[in-house]
């Protein structure tokens, strides 16, 4: 690219005069540099009765792009010569002209030619230049201009000899071929929602010089088609011989594949050759797109694919299938769901606010699809997060989401969610232009399994079981080898686990994530899960394959437990967050068979688990379960079974319902000679004494809890029994002792590295260093706290932080910011909900109290308000200010 403009005459802008209308040649390089190159370039190209296009002819300084653009595309060859030099990049570009230049000049011929040496070549040159040859494009040294003259002579005349024999066979196979341009692409009756990102992606790909087949992948009902139609679309002006499209859903046959795509590009069987034959003909110089829709039930057809590309140099294939073809140079590209708000997600809008919603490609998808049913649909306060929920459930599948969307004239958002967490049978009002397997969810999630080896149909079902995904290790562990009397298989038959689970994903009815941990994980749409899992239910093993389930996620569980109070603490809880699905269904199976040993041993390995990620909630009901069948428990169970009924009352902050829980929860530990577990239960009952205010009680346990924890020599179990203490000493008004408890709490915690508790504990101390008036250090252990709440993912402990510091703000006069604080807090609180305990509400109160007082009222509300709408995000940026 030259560093000089050329003339901007209006003419040569458009047309390139060459009255003999010989070929052109473009040839882009540097002008100062490689001047003398240009020289012989030029001198090589006319020899040859070729045209040179060279914009030295008229330069002037900074060439519009346009101008040289223009040039290139009425150019028939191009050639790069490049030495040192990037060139230089126009204020309005981030490529300079050069680079331009060669990414425009397409999939025209290219000769590209190096100087050597160039021992102070640009760094963007040289990353220019290792993209060029990546390409595969012709690629040659030199090192004087008149090796360079040679050279390009002997190039170009090489491949005007290839180009007319090339020329010579299109001419022969034009006698069969169709006379008009194919461009047949369905025009889709409604418009392509939320995939504007996917479109450009695959595009990107597809227009790539060395891809030449992109196969589009994904579960029935995923939008493989119609984003298919769209990319074609798109594209098809970059291809000279336009676009085909090729439906091959209504054939299963594969010897069937070459003449329906000779059928849809208009070649007719002439008897002269074989129709292969006048396919590869017609295609070998056809510079088209042809689009492969449907293509899973003819997967054998494959190698036909790959040996019309071998035969056809400028063709190029975009495919959808559920399954990929396996073909060495296939561009694999798995269509994701629509997005929709996950749970991290659903809570900023419950914080937040609802207006984002719009946002989310699946809501609306659901509300345009509804709106052409029932035009005046609309998301109100009422019926959004229902909505979302359904979106949820229907995995952000587009053919789901339409055919829910179709019963709105029946069902609210509400309604439709309730009966979709029963069935997904009532989806059956599907647009009757789609293909019959897509009228209803059902038949093309059986489209789907009919066409699985028998192996993978037996591991298929198998896999039902497993609910939010599973890791490798767990498929191997729950799923046997051996298929069962009775099944799709021969009875005794072993499966390979690894190859049937590797095609399950081929076959996108099984889909790989990646894991933060690194190992391999697993899931299934919700709605192929539970197909799979209605198959699993059906069959003779699936009392073996629920066992093997539950027995698994069981020692998972109570092989974490011990590490929940060190180091590893984070670790274990966000793995057993990946798998708390699994731990559901787990429960629910034990609970309806009776199995209530599995939930009670469940119930004790996750009861510091659920406190700081704030399941207890759900968990109530489990444990009411249990104990409502004590005697069908062990004895060395029934004790931890109790301690974790009390625990969910109490983490619900009813304090009196405890109580009644004491002397059994006693008693069994003791019986059952659980130290440990009778440590625990003395000292959160010290705990739950405190919150009723009865200090005598209070005092009483927990220093017996302390000296038993300090017997068995626990440190987390001293450092919870002195956190307590400190909060029964601080409503007793000894804030010096208090403070020294806590803050050896504190360091018995990071000795321990329990990063939960050190939270809570530091804001504990916090709160009696705000009441002692120290607020320089009560704000920097909050904005410690601050950290590692957001770090540990505890939306409680965030809450305690934002009421610490809204207290420090009351203290320091800064009213506004205070109730602003307090706001976010309580709207948090509220989301998660997580109501403030007892002591809370005695540490902060007193300060809301002197924030009201130096505000006036309708200032007070307005911030708080303030607060109220901040998203966490917001609210965590707020308090980090100071």
């Amino acid at each position: 690219m030259s560093e000089k403009q050329p003339s901007q005459n209006p003419q040569a802008s458009h047309v390139i005069l060459t009255p003999d209308q010989r070929l052109r040649v473009f040839v882009s390089s540097t002008l100062q540099e490689l001047a003398e190159e240009r020289g012989s370039a030029k001198e090589a190209i006319t020899r040859l009765r070729l045209t040179p296009v060279m914009f030295e002819l008229g330069a002037r300084p900074h060439p519009p792009r346009e101008l040289y653009r223009a040039y290139l595309e009425q150019s028939h060859i191009f050639i790069g010569i490049y030495w040192q030099r990037y060139g230089w990049v126009a204020p309005d570009m981030e490529i300079s002209g050069l680079e331009d230049e060669y990414q425009f000049s397409g999939r025209r011929p290219k000769l590209i030619y190096i100087k050597k040496p160039a021992p102070e070549i640009e760094p963007r040159l040289k990353v220019l230049l290792a993209k060029i040859q990546g390409d595969n494009v012709s690629y040659k040294p030199f090192t004087t201009p008149d090796e360079l003259r040679e050279l390009i002579q002997n190039d170009l005349a090489l491949l005007l000899t290839e180009r007319f024999e090339m020329v010579q066979a299109r001419a022969i196979s034009a006698l069969t071929a169709p006379t008009e341009r194919p461009c047949n692409l369905p025009v889709p009756p409604t418009p392509l929602v939320g995939r504007e990102a996917e479109v450009a992606a695959v595009c990107d790909l597809l227009l790539q010089l060395n891809v030449r087949l992109v196969t589009l992948s994904g579960p029935g009902g995923i939008g493989k088609s119609r984003l298919a139609i769209e990319v074609a679309r798109h594209s098809s002006q970059h291809f000279k011989d336009g676009a085909c499209f090729v439906p091959l859903a209504p054939i299963n046959d594969p010897a069937l594949v070459i003449p329906v795509i000779a059928k849809a590009l208009g070649l007719l069987e002439t008897g002269a050759q074989s129709l292969e034959a006048s396919l590869d003909d017609f295609l070998r110089e056809k510079d088209s797109l042809l689009m492969l829709d449907n293509f899973e039930q003819v997967l054998p057809a494959a190698r036909q694919v790959s040996a019309l590309l071998t035969r056809a140099p400028l063709l190029k294939v975009l495919v959808t299938s559920r399954a990929v073809l396996h073909l060495s140079g296939e561009n694999q590209f798995a269509v994701p769901p629509l997005a929709f708000p996950d749970k991290e997600q659903l809570l900023e809008l419950k914080i937040g606010g609802l207006s984002p919603l719009s946002k989310y490609p699946a809501v609306e998808l659901f509300v345009q699809s509804a709106q052409r049913v029932r035009p005046n649909f609309s998301l109100t306060a009422e019926n959004a997060l229902a909505t979302v929920e359904l979106c949820s459930h229907l995995d952000g599948l587009p053919l789901a989401i339409e055919l829910a969307a179709a019963r709105i004239k029946l069902f609210s958002p509400q309604a439709m969610h309730a009966r979709l967490e029963k069935s997904l049978e009532w989806l059956t009002l599907g647009a009757r232009d789609l293909p019959e397997r897509q009228q209803t969810l059902r038949r093309t999630i059986e489209w789907s399994y009919g066409l699985l080896e028998k192996d993978e149909q037996v591991l298929f079902a198998r896999l039902g079981v497993f609910v939010g995904g599973c890791t490798l290790e767990a498929v191997e562990a729950v799923c046997p080898t051996i298929c069962p009397p009775g099944s799709v298989m021969d009875s005794g038959q072993e499966i390979d686990i690894l190859e049937c689970l590797a095609s399950l994903v081929d076959k996108s009815l099984v889909q790989q994530v990646d894991d933060p941990l690194g190992e391999p994980r697993f899931t299934m749409l919700e709605t192929i899960r539970e197909y799979s899992l209605e198959l699993l239910n059906g069959s003779d093993e699936a009392e073996e394959i629920h066992w093997r389930h539950a027995a698994f996620y069981l020692e998972m569980l109570e092989t974490a437990a011990p590490d929940f109070y060190g180091p590893k603490q984070q670790v274990w809880f966000d793995k057993i967050e990946r798998e708390f699905d699994n731990v559901r269904a787990m429960v629910r199976w034990s609970l309806v068979r009776g199995e209530v040993e599995l939930v009670a041993r469940a119930g004790w390995a996750l009861w510091y688990f659920w406190w700081n990620r704030g399941y207890h909630g759900e968990a109530g009901q489990w444990i009411q379960d249990v104990i409502s069948k004590e005697d069908e428990l062990p004895e060395e169970v029934r004790g931890r079974a109790w301690f974790a009924a009390g625990f969910i009352r109490f983490a619900q902050a009813d304090y009196q319902g405890v109580l009644p829980l004491r002397d059994k929860m006693l008693e069994f530990m003791r019986a059952a000679g659980d130290r440990r577990g009778e440590a625990l239960a003395l000292a959160a009952f010290g705990l739950v004494y405190t919150h009723l205010q009865d200090a005598e009680r209070s005092a009483a346990f927990l220093e017996q809890g302390l000296a038993l924890y300090r017997e068995l020599d626990d440190k987390w179990g001293i450092a919870f029994s002195l956190s307590s203490m400190g909060q029964l000493v601080t409503l007793q008004g000894d804030l010096p002792r208090a403070t020294n408890l806590h803050a050896e709490s504190v360091a018995l915690y990071w000795e321990a590295g329990d990063k939960s508790a050190i939270v809570v504990s530091q804001y504990l101390m916090a709160m009696t260093l705000l009441l002692q008036g120290d607020l320089e250090w009560a704000s920097s252990l909050l904005q410690s706290g601050l950290g590692l709440a957001v770090e540990v993912k505890q939306k409680q402990y965030l809450a305690q932080c934002l009421e610490g510091l809204a207290g420090v703000a009351a203290a320091g006069g800064r009213a506004d910011r205070a109730a602003r604080l307090w706001g976010a807090a309580i709207a948090l609180r509220e989301a998660t909900g997580n109501p403030s305990s007892l002591t809370e509400k005695m540490l902060y109160e007193p300060f809301i109290a002197r924030a009201r007082s130096q505000l006036d009222k309708a200032a007070f509300e307005m911030e708080w308000a303030k607060g109220e709408a901040l998203s966490m995000a917001q609210a965590i940026a707020y308090a980090g200010q100071g």
